[in-house]
């Protein structure tokens, strides 16, 4: 008996109803239908190579231990003959093992994602796409409008949770851009959670960890810099805008009362630093880590891990549980 129940060979559900876009505000049905067929062939091959391997796990095993053999024979065969240790032609011979490792980490990171999809019924894609990237950097160019390469968004969930007898509409995703090229490259790898509010913000603001240099930096030489009343939140965050303190100062101090400071940092002592965006009808929380399995390693054991789902659908409810705390609380 597996020690998971094999995944089907269907695609993620399609909910019955349209659901919230961060892009659109709206039902964007026919749209993820569209992405999930881009990708569906990829995914029934991940999921029939996890089928038939968790049915035959020594098929794996057989094969780790051709790649770690074959490199060790073709050492000793290397010393035997010309009796120096071939350095080079030991690295090259664990390539095959490190692409072997590259493929499987990539089928677990789709499957996990998948499997929590399908039990929530949710819609996954795990495309990168650097087209979606371009639409989001438009409406929101202070999340997205970052890096000078290989920008891409992957990773995207569209969804809802239960919250306080309601439910909340969200979307989340990976995002990924880098700087530079060569040996400066500098590549940044993020998470954004979105959802939607129930009226528009007087302006838009945004609160970056005061950890962030770029923060501090950004405050320091604008001379319009605003901070709360509350001392440990002035320590812990730094409110960004553009417009004048006289005229958006009043209209931010109105969203950012002094409950929904309280919320804001009952989620920061539960997940560390995060930056979080006002900006129109839509609230976005911005991570410095990715959706992404930690424990489940599909070379040593055919089996997703549950607490890899846990883990991330602990973090989407600390955040979605953030936005449906503050929703009375909007002015």
């Amino acid at each position: 008996m597996p020690e998971n129940p094999p995944i089907t060979q269907s695609a993620s559900p399609v909910p019955a109803n349209p659901v919230w876009d961060v892009l659109s505000g709206q039902g964007v049905q026919q749209e993820i239908q569209a992405l999930e067929a881009r990708e569906q062939e990829e995914e029934l091959d991940a999921q029939q190579e996890f089928n038939r391997l968790q049915a035959n796990p020594n098929q794996l095993r057989l094969w780790l231990m051709a790649f770690i053999a074959v490199p060790m024979l073709a050492v000793v065969a290397e010393i035997g003959t010309h009796g120096e240790f071939p350095q080079n032609l030991l690295m090259l011979s664990f390539l095959p093992l490190f692409l072997y490792y590259i493929h499987f980490s990539v089928r677990a990171n789709m499957l996990v994602k998948e499997t929590i999809a399908r039990q929530k019924g949710w819609i996954y894609s795990s495309v990168q796409d650097s087209a979606r990237w371009v639409d989001l950097a438009a409406v929101y160019p202070t999340i997205f409008n970052k890096g000078d390469n290989s920008q891409n968004v992957s990773d995207e969930f569209w969804g809802s949770v239960a919250l306080s007898n309601q439910a909340v509409p969200f979307w989340m995703s990976n995002f990924t851009y880098s700087i530079g090229s060569g040996k400066n490259r500098e590549t940044y790898y993020y998470s954004v959670y979105a959802f939607p509010l129930p009226k528009v913000v007087g302006s838009n603001f945004q609160l970056e960890p005061r950890s962030s240099l770029g923060a501090e930096l950004g405050q320091l030489f604008s001379g319009q810099a605003i901070k709360t009343e509350w001392v440990d939140f002035n320590k812990a965050f730094v409110i960004e805008y553009n417009g004048l303190r006289s005229q958006d100062g009043p209209q931010i101090f109105e969203t950012l009362n002094p409950i929904i400071q309280e919320k804001i940092m009952a989620l920061h002592q539960g997940i560390g630093d995060f930056s979080l965006i006002f900006t129109g009808a839509v609230m976005i929380v911005q991570l410095h880590t990715q959706i992404k399995p930690v424990y489940t390693n599909l070379m040593w054991k055919m089996a997703i891990d549950p607490r890899d789902i846990t883990m991330i659908e602990d973090r989407l409810q600390k955040i979605l549980s953030l936005g449906a705390d503050i929703v009375p609380y909007i002015n």
